[in-house]
């Protein structure tokens, strides 16, 4: 949601957007390590060519994103799938092609909390740009060894929001960090930047890798743990719940919402 004030003169201050996302992935067509701003799938398309696979989910996180509310995002194609293609430890290319951009919610499909050097290097780039990285766990019913994905998010953790579990959409698993994306554009326009993107069903999603038994995302986290949020068994779409445990406060909740500066 935009916010316009008068200014000591009066005039009113022309409105800045308070959510401004990013996407970084491989995609068959476009520029590589240019940022594009695109304002719906279609555009994305006709840009950086069709969705293409779950080892190359760029496409279907940006669909997904506009589907459940986005207006715009800015598009990085990094230099291939490959995690150290998405987020280069030092650099050019992938995320830091967005250094100055103004992104505020930073989405990396096919990055998941597993690649610990690259989601080190991710989360401290949020940390420099106060922004937010939507992390993916890894794919597959949740386990020990997403437990120990989400206890190597040590560093500027509080700039990290994990989700889990992966969605179906046209028979292809993706992560769901674009779909979430979406929902936390679409709470900041119709609720506002302080709203959490909390009880959003998501759309366009045809269904979970498993059948699932309800339809809400609940909270799951330790105390010191990363914000995110996993699914129990459900059945068909999913929903949003944007509320999860952070900064080490084990009693205290805290909601994910644009503003988590």
């Amino acid at each position: 949601m935009s916010h316009t004030e008068p200014s000591a003169a009066g005039a009113p201050i022309k409105p800045l957007p308070t959510s401004v996302t990013g996407f970084v992935g491989a995609a068959d067509a476009g520029p590589v390590g240019t940022p594009v701003t695109v304002t719906s799938a279609a555009h994305y398309h006709a840009t950086f060519g069709p969705s293409l696979d779950s080892d190359r989910p760029l496409g279907h996180a940006v669909e997904l994103f506009f589907a459940n509310g986005g207006t715009s995002a800015v598009v990085v194609r990094s230099a291939g799938p490959a995690p150290a293609q998405l987020v280069p430890v030092e650099g050019p290319g992938g995320v830091h092609a967005l250094d100055g951009s103004g992104v505020t919610v930073l989405v990396v499909p096919g990055l998941t909390a597993a690649h610990s050097d690259q989601m080190r290097v991710a989360l401290g780039r949020c940390g420099a740009s106060r922004a937010v990285l939507l992390l993916d766990l890894p794919p597959g019913p949740w386990g020990p060894t997403h437990e120990a994905a989400l206890g190597a998010v040590t560093d500027h953790a509080e700039r990290a929001a994990a989700y889990h579990p992966w969605v179906v959409v046209d028979g292809v698993t993706v992560p769901p960090s674009g779909a979430v994306a979406g929902v936390v554009a679409r709470t900041d326009a119709e609720r506002g930047v302080w709203k959490a993107p909390a009880g959003v069903e998501l759309r366009e999603v045809d269904a979970s890798p498993r059948r699932w038994r309800t339809r809400t995302w609940t909270g799951w986290c330790r105390p010191g743990s990363t914000r995110c949020a996993t699914c129990p068994d459900a059945a068909g779409s999913s929903g949003v719940r944007g509320r999860s445990l952070a900064g080490g406060r084990p009693t205290r909740w805290r909601a994910t919402s644009t503003c988590a500066g």
